[in-house]
């Protein structure tokens, strides 16, 4: 049993009437969960406006965080490779130590 909402018309429907119902611009429910919304239905263009400078927006913020994981990679990779030596530097003293003894 599906339940079709159109304003505040809210009508019980079997699923073989799904279809025609969506196709009049009904909202279909499967108990509470939204599962297809009605034919026709639009968003205001400053609704679109808006979400378009939103989706923008976080296009710019994503490619500068890009850009700067990016840079952080390469002194990441910098200072691994300076541990790496130091670790080398470390290991030589501890044997000229061990080779003193």
């Amino acid at each position: 049993m599906f339940t079709a909402q159109k304003g505040n018309k809210v009508l019980k429907i079997e699923s073989a009437e799904v279809k025609q119902y969506r196709a009049l611009g009904f909202d279909i429910y499967e108990g509470d969960k939204l599962i297809h919304h009605g034919h026709g239905k639009t968003v205001p263009y400053a609704k679109y406006e808006e979400l378009e400078a939103e989706l923008e927006q976080a296009k710019a913020e994503l490619e500068l965080a890009r850009f700067e994981l990016e840079s952080v990679k390469g002194e990441l990779d910098k200072a691994r490779a300076e541990l790496k030596a130091l670790r080398g530097l470390i290991e030589k003293r501890a044997d000229k130590k061990t080779a003193k003894k």
